[in-house]
């Protein structure tokens, strides 16, 4: 810890990952759930596109206010967990998911 100059920003950045993800429960009533991977890859990603954080989360998380309402529609889940694999290609995740939501026999959707 001591020797990483960007540690404390790193953990700044990381607490407003997670505030972001409090602000879009409290907004639509949906549950992202971020798992440790996946903040610390929003953290890597802003970083290297030189956005703040809640800036970066809006790119990342663009489309899923109307993916997950739709979800939430056809299946009624309220809660979608945010991996890593998820922050590194978000339009397909949320894609996949919205596909799954239309089957007859749903599976839960994984991740």
């Amino acid at each position: 810890i001591l020797q990483d100059e960007g540690y404390e920003e790193r953990v700044a950045m990381a607490e407003l990952a997670r505030e972001y993800a409090r602000r879009f429960h409290e907004k639509h009533q949906l549950k992202l759930t971020m798992e440790d991977e996946a903040v610390w890859a929003l953290v890597d990603g802003a970083r290297d596109q030189g956005r703040g954080m809640l800036e970066h989360c809006e790119v990342v998380f663009k489309d899923f206010e109307f993916g997950l309402k739709l979800i939430h529609k056809n299946s009624g889940r309220e809660e979608f967990t945010v991996d890593a694999a998820l922050v590194a290609d978000p339009e397909k995740r949320l894609s996949d998911w919205v596909v799954q939501s239309y089957g007859k026999d749903r599976p839960e959707p994984q991740g």
